[in-house]
């Protein structure tokens, strides 16, 4: 998604943004017709761009890193939006380009708890196992630093085609707070990087998204941030399937795993989930026709792989990645062994909804990997 004009008389479309692939998000101009706003997502971050379009030069932006969103003009000068950061819940601003006056309309509920101990993450880049260079945020505990050798807990992210971005994600900072660093990585086939980018885990290439995590966590040991006998992995919907697959993949490089409303088997699940979500999943991971593929990348089929401890967290109700793919992963383990214990919700679908659950679901998340990455 670029900037692009379109010719009215001869029907030509010019894009103004060649050479990048950086995505533009939302896009609007001034009733005045004198000044263009949009918002183009930066390696994750939303930043908001202004243009005058009379003196063909860029405007002051709002000195602000994270996601703006829901632009709006107020006036000729200004523009009012919403903007959160990883330690900043959302909010609505004011930013007048013209003076460069930067307000805080509204104060976001904080439950009394001081925004002074929520921490930032740093954005961070590592290549993976074809020098392919892959970004990542990395959290780390207030005073944590690089030689520490701390427990992480690395996260994927959902989709496959969706991104992780410096949002206000409430239970990173509880992680932190509880001591853990967390490394969100955005592997190949992540969205926001161009449609190449996003395409290069598409079906038989599955298995190198796969790799992504694992030379991320790699990069974490090798650069003295975590501990290499003290890392855990969790994810949700797709990246409750990648917990799984990095389980498998590389039994010895995680001490423990949450699995969040994952993919455990590709042909029961495609078999079972709604019928207008199957075409577009198995242009993803595979057509059923292909059954022994959607086996072959399967964590089901690799269960024996599986040394860590595994918590599994679903819904009854999930229509989109149904929980008998959490009772077959669970039963598997259990059958050989393993470590495994389940938390099924009766009342929640995809993901955890009611507070009253999350609380809850929060509370065992760290508790289990306190237990697993903690002496």
């Amino acid at each position: 998604m670029r900037r692009a004009t379109l010719d009215l008389a001869s029907k030509g479309i010019a894009f103004l943004d060649e050479g990048t692939v950086w995505e533009v998000e939302k896009i609007s101009v001034s009733e005045d017709g004198k000044t263009m706003m949009w918002i183009v997502n930066e390696e994750g971050y939303g930043r908001l761009k202004l243009y005058d379009l009379a003196a063909g030069r860029e405007l002051p932006s709002p000195p602000l890193d994270g996601i703006i969103d829901y632009p709006a003009w107020d006036g000729a000068n200004a523009v009012v939006f919403e903007y959160a950061s990883p330690a900043n819940p959302s909010d609505c601003w004011r930013w007048d380009f013209r003076t460069q006056k930067l307000e805080k309309w509204t104060t976001a509920v904080n439950a009394g708890i001081d925004k002074a101990i929520f921490v930032e993450p740093e954005l961070v880049r590592f290549k993976s196992f074809d020098d392919m260079e892959i970004s990542a945020f990395m959290y780390l505990p207030k005073g944590a630093k690089k030689g520490d050798k701390i427990p992480f807990i690395v996260y994927a992210h959902g989709g496959p085609e969706s991104q992780f971005r410096p949002y206000f994600i409430r239970n990173f900072q509880y992680f932190v707070l509880n001591g853990f660093g967390v490394m969100a990585v955005n592997p190949r086939g992540s969205s926001g990087y161009g449609k190449e980018f996003q395409d290069m885990d598409n079906y038989k290439n599955r298995h190198k998204s796969v790799s992504d995590y694992e030379y991320a966590t790699r990069w974490l040991i090798a650069e003295g941030y975590a501990h290499p006998d003290k890392i855990g992995v969790t994810g949700g919907s797709y990246g409750g399937y990648m917990t799984l697959a990095c389980l498998t993949a590389n039994p010895d490089l995680y001490a423990a795993g949450c699995d969040q409303v994952g993919i455990a088997n590709f042909y029961t699940f495609l078999m079972n989930t709604k019928p207008y979500r199957r075409a577009l999943r198995e242009s993803e991971y595979g057509p059923l026709t292909d059954s022994a593929f959607l086996m072959e990348i399967s964590p089901i089929t690799q269960v024996d792989k599986v040394k860590a401890p595994l918590l599994i967290i679903h819904g009854e109700n999930d229509p989109r990645v149904p929980v008998g793919e959490a009772r077959q992963m669970a039963r598997a383990i259990a059958r050989r062994g393993g470590i495994v214990d389940t938390l099924i919700f009766p009342d929640e679908g995809h993901g955890i909804a009611k507070r009253a659950n999350t609380l809850v679901a929060y509370r065992r998340i760290v508790d289990f990997f306190k237990e697993h990455l903690k002496d």
